[in-house]
């Protein structure tokens, strides 16, 4: 299936509506709310780099206006020596019925001899709209498949069980230049006890160092993937799959390459697909891991 992806611009400029959360406004994590609005969580940076989630709501057919921004975050990095000391930055938004929204994020832990070494943590919502965490230890952690770092959760929950696609590295090393990252899948019964699956999901092309953020939907009896890749730069590419765990690739189906000015100049990347309103619709950052902002584009089969 060709997918034919609409530009709707960008929705959200941390530098104009941050209010003081601090720069970035990265990997955008949708949530429809019940009033027809979308709330987009998002990782803002302090000046220490220190990333925290805030969000802004949007109206989807009406997004060049943010309707809400959080006047604070929502979820901030754990104490020290924490998996998330150094920072959290979410994945996905998952909701449970008879219980709270589950915020699934990638906790950021500095290292020394490596850049990172991160984990995927899971947290629930109060009544008050932020989040807590539901163990001070990660949901999934380094182990005997992913010894190294990992990344970007996207979780889908259905009557079967729970689905995770996740970032893992497969090398690292003293630059992020010397990382080779893929995407990888992991199962659940209760959405906070992982089996992580040791093939991976999907695999480096030539050239790449990088696929991260995954972005998966279920539509027309098929999967569908949108995640990042990175060589020179990153750029969204596209991926179907018939059981979710055997994936072909194939960019020219459902890609998304920057225009070559403004704030996507450079760089596309961060992607996440949501149904609202009866259509489909991806988040994106452009430039800077997010520094530009928040873009919205439309999703319609070709």
């Amino acid at each position: 299936m060709k997918w034919r992806i609409t530009r709707l611009g960008r929705i959200f400029d941390p530098e104009t509506h941050g209010l003081g959360l601090g720069t970035h406004a990265s990997t955008p994590t949708p949530r429809p709310l019940d009033d027809g609005l979308v709330r987009f969580y998002f990782a803002c940076r302090d000046a220490e780099s220190r990333s925290r989630i805030a969000f802004v709501d949007i109206d989807v057919e009406r997004p060049s206006t943010p309707c809400k921004v959080a006047a604070e975050p929502v979820l901030g990095f754990g104490p020290v020596g924490y998996y998330d000391d150094s920072g959290v930055s979410p994945g996905c938004a998952v909701e449970t019925p008879g219980e709270s929204c589950r915020l699934y994020y990638m906790g950021w832990n500095l290292g020394r001899t490596v850049p990172w070494r991160n984990s995927i943590g899971c947290a629930a919502e109060r009544q008050d709209g932020r989040f807590e965490p539901v163990s001070p230890a990660p949901v999934l952690d380094r182990n005997a498949h992913d010894p190294f770092s990992l990344s970007y959760p996207w979780v889908h929950r259905s009557e079967s069980g729970w689905r995770m696609w996740y970032g893992s590295h497969s090398a690292t090393g003293q630059s992020a230049a010397d990382m080779r990252h893929i995407l990888k899948t992991a199962t659940s019964s209760d959405g906070l006890h992982w089996t992580p699956n040791s093939t991976p999901a999907l695999g480096l092309s030539a050239g790449e160092i990088a696929l991260t953020r995954p972005s998966v939907l279920r539509s027309h009896d098929r999967w569908h993937m949108w995640f990042c890749h990175r060589g020179e730069a990153y750029r969204i590419g596209y991926a179907w799959s018939g059981d979710g765990v055997l994936w072909h690739r194939d960019d020219e189906l459902g890609s998304l390459h920057p225009l070559g000015e403004g704030w996507e100049a450079r760089e596309t990347c961060y992607p996440a697909v949501f149904s609202a309103k009866g259509r489909i619709y991806m988040a994106y950052n452009g430039d800077g891991y997010g520094r530009t902002g928040i873009g919205l584009a439309r999703l319609e089969p070709a």
